[in-house]
């Protein structure tokens, strides 16, 4: 066998152990990391003042966070509660700004709109590390709280994500049953689609124990003027 050959094969080895470790560790971290949220009750507010008064007091607490103006949880309603009520989940490093003009389109239709902050988002000081502390646990409570305060809102609950809003979406629709829609736009299943389930769960598990990088420490300049 040549020398050329060798190398082949040894490269051809080294990838199927590559990849077959990084199946079995993706398979191990599905069983733990990825599935180790429990579902949390569901508390459904069907009175329309009692969900106003539940967003007044989210609202109320983003006011002692350092936020933007425009980044604060936003809610635009007909005053009372509708047919049909929509929750706009912006995606991870931006704010409810980002969903301003879709809502007001929508809310002109005649629907209750809700465009909550996903946590961690929105501050003022857009070279904040704040984003570091988000945890899956609280996108999961921010997606079950949004759904049990919309149903005070609409009779029917429509629940759209952008990005990792998408996932946050998607969440949703797999575990409750009590939403009418769920829309899932570009969701952040994965880093790149080319890697595949298992490998894509393994690069994102490194992604979370690694030390955090912040994205303005490389990117010049910003998207928008409310985006990390």
């Amino acid at each position: 066998m040549s020398i050329g050959m060798k190398s082949i094969t040894k490269l051809a080895l080294g990838t199927t152990a590559l990849a077959v470790t990084g199946t079995v560790t993706a398979k191990a971290m599905s069983n733990t990391f990825f599935n180790s949220l429990p579902i949390p009750p569901i508390h459904q507010i069907s009175d329309y003042d009692v969900a106003m008064e539940k967003i007044a007091r989210i609202q109320a607490f983003e006011k002692t966070q350092p936020l933007q103006d425009i980044c604060h949880t936003t809610v635009l309603t007909h005053g009372h509660k509708v047919e049909q009520v929509i929750i706009l989940m912006h995606g991870m490093t931006s704010c409810p700004r980002q969903f301003i003009e879709l809502g007001t389109l929508l809310f002109e239709q005649g629907y209750n709109v809700l465009i909550p902050r996903m946590p961690y988002n929105g501050y003022a000081d857009l070279e904040t590390n704040a984003l570091r502390y988000i945890t899956m646990k609280d996108m999961r409570d921010s997606s079950a709280t949004m759904v049990d305060i919309a149903h005070g809102l609409g009779e029917r609950v429509t629940y759209a994500g952008l990005s990792v809003g998408g996932t946050m979406a998607a969440w949703v629709a797999q575990y409750r049953a009590d939403v009418d829609r769920a829309i899932l736009i570009a969701p952040a299943f994965t880093i790149d689609r080319h890697l595949g389930v298992n490998m894509s769960k393994l690069v994102m598990y490194l992604f979370y124990v690694l030390p955090n990088l912040m994205t303005q420490s490389f990117r010049q300049g910003h998207g928008s003027p409310f985006g990390y």
